[in-house]
């Protein structure tokens, strides 16, 4: 979906900028399980229920690693 809306956007001469919300694993209200691929899910000791929301702990190592390969990757393959 990203590539999609980048290159339609560019097209219009529309800049896209990413916004990443790197330590909300969970939005409050959330029905929906969550992706085996979700932060909360892969490194539950770093994860924390505040209120409805699911928080990552930004001081845990392997979140901070996670965050940024996967900022790394959004800015090699993506043109935002």
């Amino acid at each position: 979906p990203l590539a999609f809306i980048v290159n339609e956007a560019h097209k219009r001469n529309i800049e896209v900028h990413a916004w990443l919300n790197p330590y909300r694993a969970r939005t409050a209200g959330a029905t929906y399980e969550l992706a085996p691929t979700n932060m909360a899910k892969r490194f539950p000791q770093y994860a924390y229920t505040y209120g409805q929301y699911i928080w990552m702990d930004p001081g845990g190592a392997v979140v901070q690693e996670f965050i940024v390969n996967v900022t790394e990757d959004i800015v090699s393959r993506y043109a935002v």
